[in-house]
């Protein structure tokens, strides 16, 4: 639609100029959101657990199995496990955001894109 832009507008005049030109900006604007959202959904950089995995093979070695306090290391588990399930929930649902967004742009763009169209069509007619 970009590179055409220039035609579409040319081939048409008065009031239905004034339907095409915004309904192509508003395409851009729209298919431009679609592409940013997008892209920054899913480049955005994720947390990490807060347990490394080292120390959880560490979990097996006797110095863990031999404490007296062996809860302490499970609560640990526990809370770092709720961290990282949390974590993980976050980003899923930031990203399913993201898709919605970028949905909702690219079938607005579309939208003005096929009014654009339309628009031309009928004024060929």
């Amino acid at each position: 639609m970009g590179g055409n832009a220039p035609v579409i507008i040319g081939a048409v005049e008065g009031p239905s100029r004034m339907v095409a030109g915004p309904a192509l900006l508003l395409a851009l604007v729209c298919l431009t959101i679609t592409v940013s959202v997008a892209i920054w959904g899913a480049s955005t950089p994720k947390q990490f657990s807060a347990v490394a995995a080292d120390e959880i093979a560490n979990y097996r070695s006797d110095r863990f199995l031999a404490e007296p306090d062996l809860w302490r290391v499970h609560l640990r588990s526990i809370k770092a496990l709720e961290e990282a399930t949390r974590d993980a929930q976050e980003d899923g649902n930031a990203a399913a955001t993201a898709i919605s967004i970028s949905l909702r742009a690219f079938l607005g763009g579309l939208g003005f894109s096929l009014i654009s169209l339309a628009t031309l069509v009928l004024e060929l007619i």
